[in-house]
């Protein structure tokens, strides 16, 4: 201790035990009455520990000293002028918009709308606040405004703007004054200019504890207080190691220098992998805690704090949580984020139904209590959902965009949901399905869809709060109420606005609040005087604790520092000696060295990969420790690790005796053998279980949807021909365009987005040649088209029943038939050539690499039993590159039989594996194969 009323203590020294003693020691009332003293701290926390110490130490009740925030305190120095009413962050955001309107409008090209300058409006509002926070005079500004006109190296709006900036802070100020509204910074920069006339009356002491950087302003203030003799000052730290205290030390004129005071506190090291793995540690750290009520987890990471009370608070009896959590990884913020992409992507009265299912599939939506029973909205929403995927045949079934009008029409949404709820135990009249879903569509929809004032939008807002809170389950989540508080408490600024019923287009009332609610953040709530802390490291401040767990101890996470300046350049900040970056860099680095130099223990947890590496905090302390010890290994560190059995590597479903006599009775295509033969653990997930992908028709069109829109267009629009010569003329050209026209959009435009054009642009091109190529052909009859047909084989002694589709049979003028299997895709697949089949080994791997596909010989064997007396073939025909492939080669026709018996035995072959129960179904594992299957997710 210099001077009686400066005290300087080391870094660790608890400080609220050494300020309780000096209040005990210091009180001119009665000894338990410090009413007379006044304590001015950074935050709210450090009072509670302070009366929890008077109170340990005194044993006795007390009258406590009066305690202020150092923004309390700057209020209370202006009082005399009367209530202090802060202005909101938003009508501050609109001064300043309607500010640069009037001066400056050029500023505003290409953000005219008050939502796109928002950003803007609150950078300039920052950097008005630091220029009062650090009472920095216009004079020097003046100097700033003619560098601007000169140009710095930034954007000519931005050069544009500083030239105003003069002008625009004084206006800004004058219409604070007008208004009797403040701001922070003019708050401080009148308290600092007012201190000299306030005689501080009310209190005999006003002891400043534990700050470290000070504002100008704040500066200004410390110094009227230390030389009227009511201040009294408490640091912690030396002048000689920080810039920030040397500067305060030199401005008061005042020692700040400790007595020596060296911290011994054990420090370990862990290093994890993810954030899950860094959890894994602190809970493994903490099992070996044995007093929990001396601890700390300090999380500089808000969203690190779930894993960590998820891994954790099964193993404390009580804990408590100081320590803001981002609104934006709330439930409650998707489901705004939902309503606000409802309305943005709307296309006058129709809904991008994506949009529409992600609000009502919400579960504070779709659980509503509108009726009876929850389960009633959301068997509703299921049934919608059913109808529009098109699992369902129905009018609204495939649509990307649809409006309410046209999805409330549909009587099916109501028979089915009232059939269902039925089955449940739940009687219901479809009559009352359908006021539900009005309720549901006017609640969530249509009573957004006009709004063009903060005050409309703040009245729906209140509504929609009120049935969330009347009807939904938030209730069971106490977090969500915290988030309803918190989106009350914005609905009620919103009102409350000087321009709340000005006209706003209606995404911008919605981009605004969205990013209001992005960087919000709500506190829960807890207990701070009992069990382990879990805290922010600026809630640290002037606290002491025996045992310190920190996660995320990386670069860019601790210190967490904004590199780039949004708006006003780093050259101007510097000139104005608001150098952010070094400033805010010193501030996290006393803060973090403060709380560990008080701790017994200190176990930091940080990340190692690609992208993070280990804290410079880190770093810094493994320096001095290996100068110390004259050795670089100085400290072991543990290493997140799991035990990991490896599953097998082999993965089969055994064939049982009762899964080949079904399989012995099934009829086969040429695609369920061509399914065995590329994977046979696909041809048992599909043809033994039964299963299928489900199609959904709100997605993009596949390749295999396009495909299917290419046969059945070719089979209409053919079908004229049947059992004629096709003319391939201008007529039929105009006709076969008209047919894919309609057809386009009735099936693949309505499930795509604006570059449908493309798609269509792109089969008119195929399609055309496609239809030169036919003109050219000379076939001389169709004989059918997409015609379905069955017939048998008898295979190993047994007669094997197959179905199949033929898309087109051909017949030219030597009278010989071509069987025409289209294929859309890049490849095709045609058994190899007769000499490549007879070297060919009978065994599943050598039929998958020489056959390929069953789908040409089968097609030959039975169409050739119908045409007996003239040459047959078949062939694949690709409409996208104009190429056949023919199952029988010109120079091979003499052979045909001998090629034909060989498939069929290659076929016999699949049979007897596929009816063998000793034989496993398994998966070939084609890695490019495997990445498309459907059934990729059940096969490991």
């Amino acid at each position: 201790m210099k001077t009686e009323r400066v005290l300087v203590y080391g870094l660790g020294e608890n400080i609220i035990e050494k300020l309780a003693d000096y209040i005990i020691e210091n009180s001119t009332s009665s000894p338990c009455d410090f009413s007379r003293i006044a304590c001015v701290f950074g935050g709210r926390r450090p009072a509670l520990f302070l009366r929890k110490a008077l109170a340990r130490k005194l044993k006795k009740s007390f009258y406590p000293p009066s305690v202020f925030t150092i923004d309390g305190f700057m209020e209370y120095i202006t009082k005399p002028r009367g209530p202090v009413k802060k202005i909101g962050e938003l009508e501050a955001a609109y001064l300043v918009y309607k500010i640069v309107k009037t001066k400056a409008p050029y500023i505003l090209k290409n953000r005219d709308s008050f939502s796109q300058f928002v950003p803007w409006a609150q950078e300039i509002n920052s950097f008005v606040e630091q220029l009062d926070l650090e009472d920095i005079s216009d004079s020097r500004l003046l100097n700033i405004e003619k560098s601007a006109s000169i140009g710095y190296d930034v954007p000519s709006s931005i050069n544009k703007l500083l030239t105003h900036i003069v002008d625009i802070r004084k206006s800004y100020h004058r219409e604070l004054t007008e208004k009797n509204l403040f701001s922070r910074g003019s708050i401080y920069l009148n308290a600092s200019r007012e201190v000299k006339e306030r005689r501080f009356d009310d209190f005999d002491k006003v002891i400043f504890c534990n700050f470290f950087y000070l504002h100008k302003t704040e500066l200004n203030i410390f110094k009227e207080m230390y030389s009227n003799g009511k201040g009294v000052f408490i640091f912690q730290g030396s002048a000689s190691d920080w810039s920030v205290l040397a500067k305060c030390a030199k401005e008061m004129n005042v020692s700040i220098e400790p007595q020596i005071h060296r911290p011994k506190y054990q420090l370990s090291l862990y290093q994890g992998f993810d954030m899950h793995s860094q959890v894994c540690l602190v809970r493994e750290v903490l099992e070996k805690i044995t007093d929990k009520e001396k601890t700390l987890i300090l999380l500089p990471r808000p969203e690190s704090l779930i894993p960590v009370l998820t891994e954790v608070t099964s193993r404390l009896d009580e804990f408590n949580v100081s320590m803001g959590y981002p609104v934006k990884r709330s439930p409650v913020y998707v489901l705004f984020d939902a309503l606000f992409s409802a309305q943005e992507n709307k296309k006058e009265d129709k809904y991008y139904v994506r949009d529409y299912l992600n609000l009502l599939r919400h579960p504070l939506v779709k659980n509503l209590k509108i009726s009876e029973d929850y389960a009633i909205t959301r068997v509703m929403v299921h049934k919608i959902e059913e109808l529009i995927r098109g699992d369902e045949k129905s009018l609204i079934g495939g649509s990307l965009f649809l409006s309410l009008a046209e999805i409330e029409a549909e009587e099916k949404i109501y028979t089915l949901s009232a059939e269902t709820l039925g089955n449940m135990g739940i009687n219901i009249e479809e009559k009352k399905c359908k006021e539900i879903l009005k309720k549901i569509h006017d609640l969530f929809f249509r009573t957004w869809e006009e709004i063009d004032t903060f005050m409309d939008f703040g009245v729906n807002l209140g509504n929609l709060l009120i049935v969330l809170s009347e009807k939904s389950m938030i209730q069971k989540f106490a977090f969500n109420l915290k988030v309803i508080e918190k989106i009350q408490l914005i609905r009620e600024q919103m009102c409350e606005l000087s321009f709340s019923r000005e006209k706003f287009k209606p995404i911008e009332i919605w981009e605004i609040f969205r990013n209001r609610l992005e960087s919000e953040t709500v506190s829960f709530s807890g207990s701070p005087l009992r069990g382990l802390q879990i805290l922010g490291l600026f809630e640290t401040r002037a606290l002491h604790f025996e045992n310190v767990i920190v996660m995320d101890v990386n670069e860019s996470i601790l210190p967490r520092l904004k590199i780039h300046e949004p708006l006003i350049p780093r050259e101007v900040m510097i000139n104005l000696g608001l150098n952010r970056l070094e400033k805010e860099e010193e501030i996290q680095r006393y803060q973090f060295n403060s709380l560990i130099c008080g701790a017994k223990n200190v176990h930091l947890v940080y990340e190692k990969n690609q992208e993070k590496e280990k804290s410079r905090f880190i770093e810094e302390l493994l320096w001095k420790m290996q100068k110390e010890a004259k050795t670089l290994e100085v400290i072991n560190i543990p290493r997140a690790a799991f035990n990991i059995s490896i599953a097998a590597s082999e993965f089969f479903a055994p064939k049982t005796n009762d899964m080949v006599d079904f399989l012995k009775t099934c009829k086969y295509s040429a695609s369920r053998l061509n399914s065995y033969l590329n994977c046979p653990m696909q041809f048992y997930y599909q043809y033994v279980l039964g299963l299928s992908k489900q199609d959904d028709l709100l997605d993009e069109p596949q390749a295999s949807h396009i495909g299917t829109f290419i046969h059945e267009l070719l089979e209409s629009a053919f079908m004229k021909f049947k059992g004629t010569k096709p003319i391939i003329d201008n007529d039929f050209r105009k006709y076969f365009n008209a047919c894919m026209d309609k057809k386009f959009e009735e099936e693949l435009k309505p499930r795509m987005k604006s570059d449908s054009f493309l798609l269509k642009k792109i089969i008119e091109k195929r399609l055309a040649q496609f239809l030169d190529r036919e003109a050219e052909r000379g076939v001389e009859r169709i004989i059918c088209l997409e015609e379905r047909r069955e017939d048998s084989i008898k295979i190993n002694g047994q007669k094997m029943d197959f179905v199949y589709t033929v898309d087109r049979i051909d017949e030219f003028k030597d009278k010989s038939i071509i069987i025409i299997d289209y294929k859309t895709g890049g490849s095709n697949v045609a058994p190899k050539k007769l000499h490549a089949l007879e070297s060919m080994e009978l065994n599943i791997e050598s039929i998958r690499e020489d056959i390929k596909s069953f789908q040409l010989p089968l097609y030959y064997y039975f169409v050739s039993k119908e045409f007996k007396d003239v040459a047959v073939n078949a062939q694949l025909y690709n409409i996208r590159t104009l190429e056949r492939k023919s199952f029988i080669n010109e120079d091979e026709f003499k052979e045909a039989a001998r090629i034909m018996q060989i498939c069929l035995d290659a076929l016999g072959v699949v049979f007897s594996e596929i009816f063998n129960p000793q034989i496993p179904f398994v998966p070939n594992k084609e890695e490019r194969k495997c990445e498309f299957c459907s059934f990729r997710a059940l096969c490991r």
